[in-house]
């Protein structure tokens, strides 16, 4: 009799647990929209070293003020759309282009991918794979970016393309997920380099190994903030 009991107490414990499970699925599509920008951060660099001192921050934001101007707290309220057609499948609609995006999702550990489905190919000099400005910065900077695609692939190309290598990749949009919200992480920087200035916007992160490879007359001005999507 007792191990009766005790069998039928652990099926009404499971039922209890499967149906919770069964509550917590969600159903497709799930939307999300844009709301605001926010955690924003301004930082300068030098080599090896983050500017802390704010009489210097200043002073170098007075002479560039059109690289260090904060965003504050701008509204992107429906700017952008991101549906969920299936846990591996999302489209993002972007309302003032009225535009769309159909990709891939990938999640691994606390980072989503939504990738493109078709390869994109770069032609580009070798020695520029080392530097700041690959791909003008935009999807691929093994330099600076903490996040890279999860398909990149370097190849060689002919010398009458007038390049030296092709860089394959799929596109990517990086995410975070904070509770019912998601996160873009968004960096935009200034960097100059000797009689140049190299200038970017782009989703992802600043890798902190980058301030390493800056040159001893180089400055990197870069401001971090988060694209916040809402569950609708």
């Amino acid at each position: 009799m007792k191990k009766t009991i005790l069998f039928s107490m652990s099926l009404l414990i499971a039922g209890y647990f499967s149906s919770c499970e069964k509550e917590k699925e969600l159903t497709y599509p799930v939307v999300y929209e844009s709301t605001v920008i926010c955690d924003q951060k301004i930082r300068l660099f030098v080599k090896d070293l983050e500017v802390t001192s704010d009489s210097i921050l200043q002073s170098y934001f007075k002479r560039n003020p059109k690289y260090s101007t904060p965003l504050g707290f701008l509204s992107l309220e429906g700017a952008i759309q991101v549906t969920y057609f299936t846990k591996d499948s999302v489209g993002i609609h972007y309302t003032l282009e009225d535009k769309t995006e159909f990709m891939s999702v990938t999640e691994i550990s606390d980072l989503i991918y939504w990738e493109k489905y078709d390869t994109t190919i770069y032609l580009f000099d070798q020695s520029f794979l080392e530097s700041f400005v690959t791909i003008q910065n935009v999807y691929y900077n093994p330099v600076l970016h903490q996040y890279l695609p999860l398909y990149s692939e370097v190849v060689p190309v002919p010398q009458t393309t007038g390049y030296t290598t092709a860089l394959l990749l799929k596109e990517c949009y990086y995410v975070k997920r904070n509770g019912n919200k998601l996160k873009l992480p968004m960096l935009e920087f200034m960097m100059k380099h000797e009689y140049s200035i190299f200038y970017s916007s782009v989703n992802n992160s600043l890798n902190e190994d980058a301030i390493h490879k800056l040159g001893e007359q180089d400055t990197l001005l870069i401001q971090e903030y988060n694209i916040e999507l809402v569950l609708q």
